[in-house]
């Protein structure tokens, strides 16, 4: 029998359809099967194709839980320990990780000064460079962690992931960007008009570009930019009519694609607002689509609306700082459902339901093969002990 004749040739978009049913770890191994398959797992397109599901991260501390949008496609119990897991993280952010965000599948963590991309599907990670750029260490070196504003983002026009690292100004210079691209490996420093916030949260994701409140240099009032992430060039974005003025407060998020403002007032009135702008870009197409009820827990009142996951069942998952005498720095999960307009607390672990807001984070990614052609992954320091220990044991049989 032709041995060429064994297996016979399937239409490339069988191939696809059937790959695109099996999970990331699987397809990276199937890169080794062949060249064409080597190069076929790297085409944009394909990538886009085989991407799963989402899933919600958790952050909790130095703990990272996974939590599949699968398992929620029913109501979930106010306890849902069972329905998330531990995610083992990159060996060079597991000190007090922060999640910066996520893009096709890789997601940006820092801790300190450290910064990685990491696959959760595939577990391969690579470490961020520092940026030796003229001038830019000098000014990085003077600055406090909490001081730097991050973002992470995808440029489709050159198919290449970037971290921006926002480092603030003095009174007699402008804030410095630093940009890292995948593609090159590489740092490029650069200026933006605009002052940040201590602890501005990391930039929203959208419309690529990336989305911040921060101060105009040429006025007082706060302002929501737009970053894109191809050339960082920046513009304003207007908000809607209600929040010009600087009270309240707003988060920015993404819900059903479009970038999304979540606001509480400063009164404690009785619900919180999501505002969706469908048309990006047009502050007409600025419209509420959500009253969330507010609620009491524990004495502790609900009163900052922080950010916001839509999950497979209809509910809303939240996260919203709660307030008190004794207590001003907790956070707090809700699942809201609009069905019946009813707020529930969540917990991780029976009565643990507020968590401290500085540590504590809800991102999604999405389940994808993207390489980022490191060669490393998280454990395999490990992994390779054990194979040692094991493979000597065998030896003194």
């Amino acid at each position: 029998m032709d041995k060429n004749k064994i297996l016979p040739s399937l239409p490339e978009e069988i191939i696809i359809d059937i790959l695109s049913r099996l999970p990331p770890i699987s397809l990276l191994k199937f890169r080794c099967v062949c060249k064409s398959w080597s190069i076929l797992f790297n085409d944009p397109k394909l990538i886009n194709l085989i991407m799963k599901n989402n899933i919600v991260m958790l952050r909790d501390d130095n703990t990272i839980y996974s939590f599949d949008y699968e398992s929620s496609s029913s109501l979930l119990p106010d306890d849902i320990a069972s329905h998330i897991k531990k995610i083992h993280l990159p060996p060079v952010v597991r000190a007090h990780p922060r999640i910066v965000g996520s893009c096709k599948g890789l997601v940006c963590l820092t801790s300190s000064r450290s910064y990685c991309l990491w696959n959760p599907s595939t577990r391969e990670y690579k470490a961020i460079p520092i940026s030796t750029a003229p001038g830019y260490q000098s000014v990085s070196s003077g600055c406090s962690t909490r001081d730097i504003t991050h973002g992470f983002g995808y440029d489709c026009l050159t198919d290449d992931y970037k971290f921006i690292e926002i480092l603030p100004g003095t009174n007699s210079s402008r804030p410095v960007v630093g940009v890292y691209s995948l593609r090159s490996n590489s740092w490029e420093p650069g200026y933006i008009p605009y002052e940040f916030s201590r602890e501005t949260p990391p930039g929203v994701l959208s419309n690529g570009a990336l989305h911040w409140f921060a101060n105009s240099s040429s006025s007082s009032s706060r302002v929501l930019i737009a970053m894109d992430v191809g050339d960082q060039s920046t513009r304003e974005i207007a908000q809607p009519g209600k929040f010009d003025v600087n009270g309240g407060n707003r988060h920015l998020d993404v819900l059903d694609r479009c970038l999304c403002m979540l606001y509480s007032s400063d009164d404690s009135s009785e619900s919180f607002e999501v505002w969706v702008m469908k048309d990006y870009g047009v502050r007409e197409s600025w419209m509420q689509v959500y009253n969330i009820p507010r609620m009491t827990m524990f004495g502790r009142t609900l009163r900052c609306f922080r950010q916001i996951q839509c999950l497979r069942n209809g509910e809303l998952l939240c996260e919203i700082k709660t307030q008190n005498d004794d207590k001003a720095d907790d956070s707090t999960m809700v699942l809201y459902n609009p069905k019946d307009d009813k707020v529930r607390i969540l917990k991780i672990n029976g009565d643990r339901s507020y968590f401290t807001s500085s540590i504590f984070q809800i991102e999604s990614y999405v389940q994808s093969s993207v390489s980022l052609n490191s060669g490393t992954y998280v454990d395999q320091e490990q992994e390779k002990k054990d194979l040692s220990v094991a493979f000597k044991k065998a030896i003194w049989k």
